[in-house]
This record gives C-alpha cells, sequence and structure tokens, in this order.
C-alpha cells in the first residue's frame, strides 16, 4: 500500500480563477451572434474618466450598432452582445463584479450603467439647465434652439 505525500500548505492558498459567466445574460441568438473584427473596431470605448462625457458615448454607442447587421437579433440584444467590448479600465472591472446573469435585458444594463457612472449632481445640473433656458432678447428662435 503506497503512503500518501502530504499535500503542502502553499497549495492551500493559492488563488483559483474560474470561469466567470458574463454579468449580461445573452439569448443563444446574441451568443451565436459573428461579431467581426470590424464591428469591434467601429465600437467606441468608454474607461470612466474624468473627461470623459457619458452621453455622447451612449449616443455615438447606439449610432454604431444602428450601423451592424441585425441577422437574427432584435437590436436590445445586438446592443447587449456588444456593450462589454465598449468598457474598459475601471468601467469593466464594474462589469465583471456584478452577479453573473443579472443583466437580462437592455434596460437594466442601461440603467445599471448609466446609475454607476452618470451621477445625481450631473443629472440635476442638466435639468435644471432644461428648466430655467430662456431665449435672450434680441435672439432669433432658431438661433435659441441651436443653443438648447
Amino acid at each position: 500500500m503506497a503512503q500518501q505525500r502530504p499535500i503542502p500548505m502553499k497549495d492551500y492558498v493559492r488563488i483559483v480563477v474560474g470561469t466567470s459567466p458574463s454579468s449580461i445574460l445573452l439569448s443563444d441568438a446574441a451568443c451565436n451572434y459573428e461579431f467581426k473584427a470590424l464591428h469591434y473596431n467601429m465600437l467606441s470605448s468608454f474607461y470612466e474618466m474624468l473627461n470623459e462625457d457619458l452621453l455622447t458615448f451612449i449616443r455615438d454607442f447606439y449610432a454604431t450598432i444602428q450601423m451592424f447587421p441585425l441577422e437574427d437579433l432584435i437590436e436590445d440584444q445586438l446592443k447587449m452582445r456588444c456593450f462589454f467590448y465598449t468598457l474598459k479600465d475601471k468601467a469593466k472591472a464594474w462589469l465583471m463584479t456584478l452577479t453573473p446573469g443579472f443583466l437580462t435585458t437592455w434596460d437594466t444594463v442601461y440603467n445599471h450603467f448609466i446609475g454607476k457612472f452618470y451621477s445625481h449632481q450631473k443629472t440635476a445640473k442638466v435639468r435644471s439647465k432644461i428648466a430655467t433656458f430662456t431665449q435672450m432678447e434680441g435672439e432669433p428662435f432658431h438661433e435659441a434652439w441651436e443653443r438648447f
């Protein structure tokens, strides 16, 4: 009978990196969507840096997604499929901390993303600008509208 060798203590403290499924739960059609390098290169990135404009990023994301072929997907599924690839650094780290399969619709992805990265102060500031907007004396309406 062979004697078992004791397991060294260092083997007990080794970090185990498991296969962590995404927090964005994709449909089978979205999982099978052929995401080409061309598509990847078209997507803008969000890093969560101070000089980044979140609303411009979202507008650009929507405009880019509309250029992709849908194949068997609806647009919201395509957004969910592509969104992971737009996040970098701190933003991607945030997404990776969410519970696997937690985000099941584009609305939940969008709402959690905006809730995390678009502060209440920014929202209040934009609301205040909208609520207090006025046309300047002598300013043509079309110029006021453009400024608005």
